[in-house]
């Protein structure tokens, strides 16, 4: 019912039209060629057409990422064509860190989450 990529970084931020200028308030590292920077990569060009593949077939693409904590402890969005993006991360002692949480219902074939903050368990 679902496919779920799990990456840390969040590449698909790199060359999105809307995304990559936000990449500086989101993520923990820069759009750049340092080695904590989100470089460069061929998402959109290799990855992404299999992922719309996948979505046609009626099957939810889920891409999940953790590299956030330091500006933004939560984030979400859906493309053009329905693919989910979400990150959350864990930045050392804030008070609002958050953890994803997920709730597969499989007769319904329905994925649903939610942001929690970490205190809350």
């Amino acid at each position: 019912s679902h496919l779920i990529v799990l990456t840390h970084k969040l590449l698909w931020m790199r060359h999105h039209p809307e995304l990559e200028s936000r990449c500086q308030s989101v993520v923990n590292g820069p759009p750049g060629d340092c080695e904590h920077c989100t470089n460069d990569n061929n998402w959109y060009v290799d990855i992404y057409p299999l992922l719309k593949k996948v979505k046609e077939k009626g099957i939810e693409v889920v891409c999940i990422a953790g590299d956030i904590g330091r500006y933004a402890n939560q984030f979400e969005y859906k493309t053009a064509e329905g693919i989910y993006y979400l990150a959350s991360g864990i930045e050392p002692n804030h008070a609002d860190n958050q953890v994803l949480l997920f709730v597969h219902h499989k007769v319904e074939r329905k994925l649903d989450w939610s942001f929690r903050l970490v205190s809350s368990f």
